[in-house]
């Protein structure tokens, strides 16, 4: 079935059909909460929370977009979401340990092991949360700059100089570290 068919049979209450949609774009969806969130356990509740939000939001889908692009935008902010509400505790479980997600575009300075993998999780904890959102929809959801720019109320033009200061702050801070 094509995208807009299982929409539909979605809309209709077809969870299977549902599980399709969200099946094609969970591993990068999965990707994008474990970068914003920076662990396992957290990225694993925003991704439950995001799937739970795409359902239930379901009918408001305008289909401007894909499907894929919208759901990315629901996991991002669940991300977010669940990161500003978490901010003022200490997380002592960050178990990153064996889940080898990269940056795709930086995916050539590092190697794909788990301290690298911790290397950049940390260094995207440094940089301002636009920014980082924005380098993580840009690099790990594959968004172009207009879909980040519409999904964060800026401009192209403030999107792609966010999303360029983002990258030079995330070498630099990776330059830095041991």
């Amino acid at each position: 079935m094509d995208e807009k068919a299982l929409l539909e049979a979605a809309r209709s209450g077809d969870q299977r059909a549902f599980a399709s949609l969200c099946e094609d774009c969970r591993v990068r969806a999965w990707n994008v909460c474990l970068r914003i969130c920076g662990n396992y356990h957290d990225a694993e509740d925003a991704l439950q929370s995001a799937l739970a939000l795409a359902w239930k939001n379901l009918e408001k889908f305008r289909g401007s977009s894909t499907f894929s692009t919208w759901f990315y935008r629901i996991a991002s902010n669940a991300s977010l979401e669940l990161v500003r509400s978490r901010k003022a505790t200490v997380s002592v479980d960050d178990d990153s340990f064996g889940h080898e997600i990269q940056l795709e575009d930086f995916s050539a300075q590092f190697e794909s092991s788990v301290v690298e993998n911790d290397r950049v999780s940390q260094a995207l904890k440094k940089i301002p949360e636009k920014s980082q959102e924005a380098l993580v929809l840009w690099s790990v959801a594959g968004l172009k700059i207009q879909e980040i720019a519409v999904h964060q109320k800026s401009s192209v033009s403030a999107t792609k100089v966010r999303l360029h200061r983002a990258k030079k702050e995330l070498r630099e801070i990776l330059s830095e570290m041991p």
